[in-house]
């Protein structure tokens, strides 16, 4: 059954003039997909001699026919014309995959050189693109975008029409009409593709060299994920190999949480990327350690500076500051190589005895020389390469020794094997190997070591912080001692593998500055997309400022963008999470909502607890009736969360529970803010509140602000007692009263 808004779409293009023209080119390209699929399945009818080459084009001949099968639904989205300086006309089609040929008109994939230049440019402006036989310059003359469903088509747009070729009595449509249509449609629980839909500045960032680092600064709903994930299906496209030269298996993508990752799971496999490592930075982190560890998950120390208000964080928050930092970087830097120094300067001789009366010796002062000769590798592993030249060493005294002087009892290799664990005692002796888990402890916990080591950047007051944030038990630590342990051993031991072509950051607010530090490690060629959002930092440990991040990667090619325009919410909705927003900081970037009206943000407040979660209940029976296809009841914290959740459930309702490591599969779903940055739902119901939930502070300010954004056509926000100052309803007015006013 159609919805009210496709039988809209379906009027608006029965009134295009265009309409029939376009219906009889989808059906042919319709033909056309059936008829290529069918030759494919049947075989291509190309031979080869040999059988490796023979498997090779049936591999080609069924990944086409697939690509073909997936495109058959929507073959296009859109076109382009283009009339060229010596007055030739192209037109074209643009698909989520390459069609071919269709009536002298070819559907291109939304990433080959012809969409960018035409379909995702200005069309004002002279362009330039590449096709096979060189540099093709001229204007564009027409745009039309369309809505195809099960090989339908539903509506045709046309959003541009040079003035050369426009027909005075034809309406040229909005753009911003067709993209209000789009946006307006239901969430499915799952981030979608968006190739139809990409506005040019998001193409530029999209085609963007990829051996750079690129941030985009985005306010919330501005589309950032969309670019980072469409970004990493245009660089790994077929048709950018040869300027890219990345490989599948070499790119990563890190998202805030696992819940995130899931909701985007399929879009990359929806554009025929499959192999793509998508994981949280705290997972992966985990993976490069050398040493099992433990991390105490019990109280995430967000919620503990919630349920202190916010008011004083004191010695937690210094800690979590102090670990995440490039002080702690180069402090835990200039440490190793104190100890790298301590130890070549200990060096003593190299004894091995082959009998009573033959020994091989490599004095201090060749030791010496032959550490400093290989001091650029981590500590650990300069240790290993040491022992290995010092016994190679030993092995060539061992090769010249003349045979009738010595009862020889080997070949040189054997000999090296063999003596290789007496070299290494004797190393010990003066170079112990370090631990990483011991170190980092020794280190926090020594205000002498640690302040030295960092220059003065770090006070014997930090120290005791540090040394005071350190689970008791020696492989327990916490989630925000992960960056600072794994830097630390990334410095002693070689854990820089798998080496990344390009790494995508989403949500990158809330990483820390040497979280990023042991990324880059990773990185083959600083290709780096990050995407975040100050305004939505909810961790102590993210970063202050962009400029932490560009610190990083300080001398680098990089670019930045700013996006200020937000597509997910209704104005009225984005105008609502501004104002929060100013509450948490009057100089903070607003969002510029996209015109797309829907209903005010409704406000009410009940009498007590129960009251507030029957209002609820009314709320979700009332969403539904309106077309909300998803739902968060969002809340403060894990605790406030589980608690609604149960009241909920007690009353017969089916909803899921959200938390970090539970995905609910119920499309109405409760669950702490927090946990939901990078989603979206079309409804979202703040529950809880009032002042003492939400005391006036930068934290909790940011937090409504976060949870306000998810929403994409409603809001609704419900709490008992005084309400918080930051939603601007006075306790003796009702939002009733304050609207009619």
């Amino acid at each position: 059954m159609r919805s009210e808004f496709e039988n809209r779409r379906s009027a608006a293009a029965m009134n295009d003039d265009h309409y029939a023209d376009e219906v009889q080119y989808l059906e042919d390209t319709v033909e056309f997909i059936d008829r290529e699929v069918a030759r494919l399945r049947n075989g291509s009818g190309v031979n080869a001699a040999h059988r490796q080459t023979q498997r090779a084009l049936r591999e080609m001949d069924a990944a086409q026919r697939a690509s073909l099968e997936a495109a058959r639904p929507q073959p296009y989205f859109g076109r382009g014309d283009f009339s060229t300086a010596n007055g030739r006309l192209i037109e074209a089609y643009i698909g989520a995959r390459g069609v071919g040929e269709v009536d002298h008109r070819f559907v291109h994939d939304w990433r080959a050189p012809f969409p960018g230049a035409v379909f995702y440019a200005d069309p004002s402006m002279a362009v330039t693109y590449t096709a096979p036989g060189g540099e093709v310059t001229g204007r564009i003359t027409l745009k039309r975008q369309y809505a195809i469903e099960d090989a339908q088509l539903l509506e045709v747009a046309e959003t541009y029409r040079s003035a050369r070729t426009a027909d005075s009595e034809h309406e040229v449509d909005s753009t911003d009409r067709f993209m209000s249509d789009q946006l307006a449609e239901s969430r499915t629980g799952e981030l979608r593709q968006a190739v139809a839909t990409l506005q040019p500045q998001q193409y530029q960032q999209v085609a963007a060299a990829p051996a750079q680092v690129m941030l985009v600064e985005g306010v919330a709903g501005s589309g950032k994920s969309v670019v980072g994930l469409h970004r990493v299906a245009y660089l790994l496209s077929p048709l950018n190999a040869q300027t890219t030269r990345i490989d599948e298996s070499r790119v990563v993508i890190f998202g805030p949480s696992r819940s995130f990752l899931r909701y985007v799971a399929n879009l990359l496999p929806s554009l025929d990327v499959r192999n793509v490592r998508q994981t949280t930075i705290s997972d992966w982190l985990m993976s490069t350690l050398t040493r099992r560890v433990f991390l105490d998950r019990r109280e995430p120390l967000l919620e503990k500076l919630l349920r202190d208000r916010g008011e004083s964080w004191g010695a937690a928050e210094r800690a979590v500051n102090i670990k995440g930092s490039l002080r702690m970087a180069r402090a835990q830097e200039r440490h190793v190589e104190r100890l790298r120094t301590e130890f070549i300067r200990a060096s003593t001789e190299i004894v091995v005895l082959l009998d009573a009366d033959t020994r091989f010796t490599v004095d201090a002062a060749r030791v010496r020389r032959i550490a400093r000769a290989l001091s650029s590798a981590p500590l650990n592993t300069h240790r290993e390469q040491t022992i290995d030249r010092l016994a190679g060493a030993l092995g060539d005294l061992y090769g010249r020794t003349p045979r009738e002087s010595v009862q020889r009892g080997g070949t040189t290799r054997e000999f090296i094997e063999a003596i290789r664990p007496y070299v290494e005692e004797q190393v010990s002796a003066f170079w112990p190997r370090v631990d990483p888990l011991q170190e980092y402890r020794g280190l926090l916990t020594d205000p002498t070591a640690l302040t030295t080591a960092a220059g003065g950047a770090i006070s014997a007051e930090d120290v005791a912080s540090l040394s005071a944030s350190l689970p008791k038990r020696p492989t327990v630590f916490t989630p925000e001692d992960l960056g600072a342990l794994c830097h630390l051993d990334h410095l002693l031991n070689d854990r820089a593998e798998p080496r990344f072509d390009h790494v995508v950051i989403d949500e990158a607010q809330e990483v820390s500055v040497i979280e990023l530090l042991v990324i880059r490690m990773h990185s083959r060629n600083n290709g780096f997309t990050i995407l975040g959002d100050l305004a939505q930092r909810l961790s102590p440990q993210g970063i202050d400022s962009w400029r932490d991040i560009l610190q990083v990667f300080r001398g680098e090619a990089s670019s930045r963008y700013r996006v200020r325009t937000s597509y997910r919410s209704t104005y009225e909705i984005t105008r609502f999470a501004n104002r929060l927003l100013k509450k948490a900081d009057h100089r903070a970037v607003t969002a510029v909502p996209f015109h797309r009206p829907g209903p005010r943000p409704d406000l009410r407040p009940a009498r007590d607890y129960a009251e507030m979660v029957t209002m609820i209940e009314a709320d979700i029976e009332d969403l539904g009736q309106h077309g909300a296809t998803t739902i968060g009841i969002l809340c403060k914290s894990t605790t406030h969360t589980r608690a609604l959740h149960l009241a909920l459930r007690k009353r017969g309702l089916e909803v899921g529970l959200l938390t970090r490591d539970e995905t609910p599969t119920q499309p109405v779903v409760v669950a702490p803010i927090h946990v939901t940055r990078g989603l979206e739902y079309d409804a979202v119901i703040l529950a809880g509140t009032s002042r003492d939930n939400y005391p006036s502070s930068p934290l909790h300010s940011r937090l409504l602000y976060v949870g306000a954004s998810r929403a994409a056509h409603h809001l609704r926000i419900r709490w008992f007692g005084p309400p918080a100052a930051q939603l601007g309803v006075r306790p003796t007015q009702t939002p009733e009263r304050r609207q009619r006013r």
